[in-house]
């Protein structure tokens, strides 16, 4: 078995550790990457192949691939954005004419790391001089070969990777005008729940101030179509090619599909109010929670049709995760005591794997690692197949009830990078 490199970070310093070839052997460290008890900290960490690109102290852009050498600054200034995407990972950046943003991509060398496109602002007012507003390029998304994301929260816009290759293809925003002030300041249809399905990106868009219904969306690589205009969904996934969907309203929570023919009911359930949440694929079936936050929450699963749309538990549940065919979440007790269950997609197949509390489920590799602390340790990370004997302790960071608080947990190329804290470099 492959060594899996970790990468540990606390708030008075950073470590990069990687265990040796077993699970349970404890890690050593690689670098200190600020020696000593001043203050550093990393986020945004995300794959790139088998290594990680991350923010040091919310800034500088930086690369690891575990080792000393491997890990070093491959940009400095504000980035932000990081989004995984063909093989590079994309950001922005304030550009030097503001209010523009840069888009920029990265292979994790200083080399490949290069601008893409300078992004205009939206105009504030058509009748007065005023100041262009600032791009806020964000939900970055990758669909295909493509690489949309929202501009302004109106506009939609998508890259290929080159200048000539970036460009808007939808504007649903416009003006609100006043004489009387002479100003003017910009309103429009917010987008929102960029989901990609078969190379093609799928979105709603909504304006809030003004209470229009615009609906749902499917875009291509120069156009966006709208397939359904009410009610607009309030949440969506994407299973096997398949877009899965949650209307709400008088008629009820609503559960939709498309599958490239049109968009049809699966099923209703009850009283509007229930709520459809934490949409999650796994194993060809979509997994979600109805009632949330209510006095009778369920997890329920569906394969698209109304007959396949079943319950499997009555429960509250959070971090619904796929790990290969099956579903692992957290149920949350109504005494307090979370445990670690799972789900083939059947009810008898939905099963506590563990009476531990986890967090941060994360898939490797077709494994489940997850943070945990029990009556011998304190948080560390845990490994789990499914099964009680196949759940354990990957490493005692920290020995004791304090333990080495594990987080951002991310997978990358079968390897887990992390972050957490140790006493001597915080």
């Amino acid at each position: 078995m492959l060594a899996r490199p970790r990468l540990l970070a606390g708030a008075l310093g950073v470590i990069l550790l990687r265990p040796t070839f077993a699970f349970a052997d404890t890690p050593y460290q690689v670098v200190d990457l600020e020696a000593g008890p001043a203050s550093s900290a990393l986020d945004s960490v995300r794959p790139l192949g088998s290594s990680v690109v991350f923010r040091r102290d919310s800034a500088g852009l930086w690369r690891s691939d575990g080792s000393t050498a491997g890990t070093a600054q491959v940009l400095a200034g504000p980035t932000d954005g990081l989004t995984p995407h063909a093989g590079r990972v994309y950001f922005k950046m304030p550009s030097v004419a503001a209010p523009l943003e840069d888009l920029w991509s990265t292979d994790g060398t200083i080399a490949g790391t290069v601008p893409v496109a300078t992004i205009p602002g939206s105009e504030a007012c058509a009748l007065v001089t005023c100041s262009a507003t600032d791009p806020n390029i964000d939900f970055m998304t990758s669909v295909g070969d493509l690489l949309f994301f929202r501009q302004n929260g109106w506009a939609l816009w998508r890259s290929d990777g080159t200048a000539g290759g970036t460009f808007q293809i939808a504007d649903y925003s416009g003006q609100f005008c006043s004489t009387s002030c002479l100003c003017c300041f910009p309103v429009g249809a917010y987008l929102d729940h960029l989901t990609g399905v078969n190379h093609q990106l799928h979105f709603t868009a909504v304006d809030d101030m003004l209470g229009i219904v615009m609906g749902l969306f499917e875009a291509g690589p120069t156009s966006a179509t709208e397939i359904l205009y009410s009610p607009v969904p309030v949440a969506l996934e994407a299973v096997r090619g398949r877009l899965f969907f949650v209307t709400e309203g008088s008629a009820g929570t609503t559960l939709w599909k498309n599958d490239g023919s049109g968009a049809s009911i699966i099923t209703r359930a009850g009283d509007g109010s229930l709520g459809a949440t934490q949409l999650t694929a796994a194993g060809g079936l979509l997994y979600f929670m109805l009632g949330e936050g209510t006095a009778t929450p369920s997890l329920w699963r569906s394969n698209g049709t109304a007959a396949g749309t079943v319950q499997l538990l009555t429960s509250d549940a959070a971090e619904l995760t796929a790990v290969d065919e099956r579903l692992f979440f957290r149920r949350i007790s109504s005494i307090g005591d979370d445990e670690l269950w799972t789900s083939d997609g059947t009810a008898t197949g939905t099963v506590l794997v563990t009476a531990i509390a986890p967090g941060q489920l994360t898939d490797v590799g077709g494994a489940l690692f997850f943070v945990a602390s029990d009556a011998v340790a304190g948080e560390e990370l845990w490994r789990s197949d499914g099964t009680p004997a196949g759940t354990e302790r990957v490493a005692d960071i920290v020995p004791g009830p304090d333990g080495s608080a594990p987080a951002d947990l991310v997978a990358a190329c079968g390897r887990l990078y992390f972050t957490a804290v140790t006493p001597t470099t915080g």
